[in-house]
């Protein structure tokens, strides 16, 4: 299949200097959360019963996250109506950075390598955290406060949701063997907050990331789930929002375009041309005179900026296209990316991102397979096709249970995903 490209090495020095001059601003993509009401998703598989804990006030844990920042980052919470999930993840962050390293690095090893007796003391102590991830997917919209963006703005929220991502997917994988409604209700929390941060590229990435554990951890305890289980399992992860989510968070890309050169063009001749000089640590050699000379031209600039919006404007679109169309449009455009050293840059680090949507479009696909051949046998594989390239999965048999391989390639392997059959 067509190799969807990736971000190329720096091979001339034009292009380390477009890399000084832009890396900042152009590669940490802009955080604008659209500010509709985002419904919720139906569905969610129910817990047993949650275990009654007390969970500390959203005012003042939420105060707590934020404490010492600038005032313009702290949350508004009386500025729409409705509950606003991102209270409830705050004191998540809260209550998560207060356990301690040993607790932490738990969750990054494997389960079966813990103290039992640790572990049971562990999940009880994160089930406060737990109850309010449930609450944050149950409410109204996600604001996380921190006013207007732009490609410079930290979002430390995404780390500490990181954090999260991998305490809740512990706990699912404990849960799994004796509770497997309360493993899928944990990862479920998981995946509305994995939603609320994905109205950026980097917060896309993020909820990839966090959607990609989920399967792996559903796809290690295939093994304990009934065919009832299963089937819940795999319209959970059917009703996946990562395609709606690419759009939104591509666009948010581009309006960021938009409003950098402008930012970019406003500045003096000699504050855009001290961009490309020896600060950055680029040594003599390693200067284009002549491309700082253009960028010192406000009429380039601009031209350039506007060229990237309109590129990245079609690219939200093309995401989603079928393989062949896209192909076909970024060969066009890839032809006429030596004229403008700006989207030459950038524009391949961002349609390298679309190979993370095939893996996770596709990663889903196989799991919902693997879960079907697990109760309905081998002969049902034939209802399943690669999404991206249309292909049949291959089945191959393992002594304990069986693989199934992709076509599409990540990292120069393909793609494959083992399940064991329930003993």
């Amino acid at each position: 299949m067509p190799h969807t490209p990736c971000p190329q090495p720096v091979r001339t020095r034009r292009r380390a200097v477009i890399t000084l001059a832009c890396a900042g601003l152009l590669l940490i993509p802009t955080a604008q959360f659209y500010r509709a009401h985002r419904a919720k998703p139906a569905g969610l598989p129910a817990s047993s019963p949650p275990v009654p804990v007390p969970v500390p006030a959203a005012e003042t844990l939420a105060a707590a996250a934020f404490a010492g920042g600038p005032a313009e980052t702290r949350p508004d919470s009386a500025a729409r109506a409705g509950v606003d999930a991102s209270n409830f993840y705050k004191n998540a962050f809260v209550l998560c950075a207060a356990l301690t390293d040993e607790e932490k690095k738990m969750f990054r090893q494997p389960l079966e390598e813990a103290d039992a007796d640790q572990a049971a003391a562990l999940f009880k102590k994160i089930q406060p955290i737990l109850e309010l991830l449930r609450q944050a997917a149950e409410a109204d919209y996600c604001e996380w406060g921190l006013g207007p963006l732009d490609f410079e703005t930290p979002l430390p929220h995404l780390a500490k949701a990181q954090e999260i991502a991998r305490l809740t997917q512990w706990s699912a994988s404990y849960r799994f063997p004796s509770d497997p409604q309360g493993a899928l209700a944990d990862l479920a929390a998981q995946t509305r907050l994995g939603d609320h941060l994905a109205e950026s590229v980097i917060g896309w990435l993020v909820q990839t990331s966090m959607e990609a554990g989920a399967i792996k951890v559903v796809r290690q305890n295939a093994g304990v789930l009934g065919a009832a289980e299963s089937a819940q399992a795999r319209e959970f992860f059917q009703a996946s929002s990562v395609e709606e989510n690419v759009a939104h968070a591509f666009a948010a890309e581009s309006r960021g375009v938009a409003a950098m050169g402008k930012k970019f063009a406003a500045l003096s001749p000699e504050a855009r041309m001290k961009l490309f000089q020896m600060n950055g640590g680029m040594s003599e050699e390693d200067r284009d005179p002549s491309l700082e000379k253009k960028f010192a031209d406000t009429a380039f600039v601009t031209a350039e900026f506007q060229n990237l919006e309109q590129l990245e404007r079609q690219l939200t679109a093309a995401m989603l296209w079928p393989e062949a169309q896209f192909q076909a449009w970024w060969k066009n455009v890839e032809s006429g990316l030596p004229e403008h050293p700006l989207a030459q840059i950038s524009l391949p680090v961002l349609v390298g991102m679309r190979t993370r949507l095939q893996r996770s479009q596709v990663e889903r696909t196989m799991l919902s397979a693997g879960l079907t051949l697990l109760h309905s046998g081998p002969e049902q594989l034939a209802q399943f096709r690669d999404p991206v390239s249309g292909a049949a999965f291959a089945y191959v048999a393992k002594p304990d249970g069986f693989e199934l391989r992709s076509t599409f390639k990540a990292g120069g392997k393909p793609v494959t995903m083992s399940f064991t059959q329930p003993k």
